[in-house]
């Protein structure tokens, strides 16, 4: 194979009064963070959860604070009927970054439910995660994670949940 490139060039002497130096500016942006997490599950235990959540960086790229909201719809058929679940609830998360991809993971939940089994009263009870994951940056503002999460409150008489929790989410830093 033969290959055969020619080029030419011409000097032109630019006057320094149009040169600017270039100057590598880094993005300023603030230290906020929208996220969240949508997940499903189909079958005779139907479950159907969304999470957003939205933070703010107490220490940059460090530690995040941030708060939540939640809703879940659970559809449970059994032999005596279906039931149905309707989960809102608010939370307060505190998660930490070390080494770049890994984080620990602090949130305390508060939800309220309307029980079918308890003639359609709405009933309340806390939870408490905590665990670690990791975190996946997608150019400079988006990001992915993946957490696991275990719920410290399953002994509470009202607890829907179970003791561990798998969690995947995005997340865009604003």
């Amino acid at each position: 194979m033969f290959s055969l490139q020619l080029s030419a060039q011409e000097d032109i002497e630019i006057p320094r009064e149009l040169m600017k130096p270039i100057k590598k500016t880094q993005k300023n942006r603030n230290n906020f963070l929208v996220g969240g997490s949508f997940g499903a599950t189909f079958g005779t235990y139907t479950s159907v959860d969304v999470a957003p959540h939205f933070g703010y960086y107490l220490i940059k790229d460090h530690l995040l604070g941030g708060v939540g909201i939640n809703y879940t719809f659970i559809r449970e058929r059994s032999r005596n009927g279906i039931y149905d679940f309707h989960v809102l609830g608010g939370s307060l998360l505190l998660q930490g970054y070390f080494l770049r991809f890994l984080c620990a993971h602090a949130e305390f939940n508060y939800y309220g439910y309307k029980d079918s089994f308890a003639m359609n009263n709405w009933l309340a009870a806390p939870a408490l995660y905590l665990g670690g994951g990791y975190r996946q940056k997608v150019g400079s503002d988006f990001g992915v994670y993946f957490l696991v999460l275990f719920n410290c409150f399953t002994n509470h008489p009202r607890n829907i949940y179970s003791n561990l929790a798998f969690r995947v989410g995005f997340s865009y830093d604003f």
